[in-house]
């Protein structure tokens, strides 16, 4: 595995946050993969993958995160915001 899949950019965000927030379900299926623990990852602010999605409008990314992490619709940011408000 390249090392770069596990860096991060300056708001925390990895591959994996990266792909959810721009919505190619191919490559958060395929990061999930590589390294499953990445469903677990937040930004700097508290979002995971599930809210950058929604913040984003990215729907099937939202129904295929929810599949493998039901639990995500009750997600928050640090500052509150759910997958309504983001």
């Amino acid at each position: 595995k390249p090392e770069f899949i596990n860096s991060s950019n300056k708001y925390g965000a990895n591959a994996f946050l990266l792909a959810a927030w721009n919505g190619n379900l191919d490559a958060v299926k395929y990061l999930l993969e590589l390294k499953p623990e990445f469903i677990d990852s937040v930004d700097k602010d508290g979002a995971n993958a599930f809210l950058l999605a929604a913040r984003n409008g990215k729907l099937d990314i939202m129904k295929y995160l929810l599949q493998l992490k039901p639990e995500f619709i009750n997600s928050s940011n640090k500052y509150g915001a759910n997958a309504f408000l983001v």
